[in-house]
């Protein structure tokens, strides 16, 4: 195995080791109020007119689609399950600490 898959295969290793801790977590007062626990655009989950929210809102002050679209498919997925949506979040850090990896190599 060349030496930049070990580099890879570790730092998802790493990842994995250091966050996993957070799937036994439950959700957060600091902002998972906003994005996930009362917001009831992500709890009704992928929906047209929640697709359309999401492109178009500013909710919370911000405008990113892409993560309200990611709490909407974890909704879908796990329904309010803390424990599984941070999980899916550890395993986005993992992968993106690989891409990382790759691009910068």
């Amino acid at each position: 195995m060349s030496l930049p898959r070990v580099i890879i295969l570790c730092l998802i290793a790493i990842t994995l080791v250091i966050y996993v801790p957070v799937c036994s977590h439950e959700f957060l007062c600091y902002d998972d109020e906003d994005y996930v626990t009362n917001n009831l655009f992500v709890q009704a989950g992928l929906t047209a007119a929640n697709v359309k929210w999401a492109l178009t809102t500013g909710f919370a002050a911000n405008w990113f689609p892409i993560t309200w679209l990611s709490h909407m498919v974890d909704v879908e997925l796990f329904k309010l399950n803390a424990g599984a949506h941070h999980l899916g979040n550890v395993l986005f850090h993992a992968v993106n600490s690989a891409l990382l990896f790759g691009l910068l190599f």
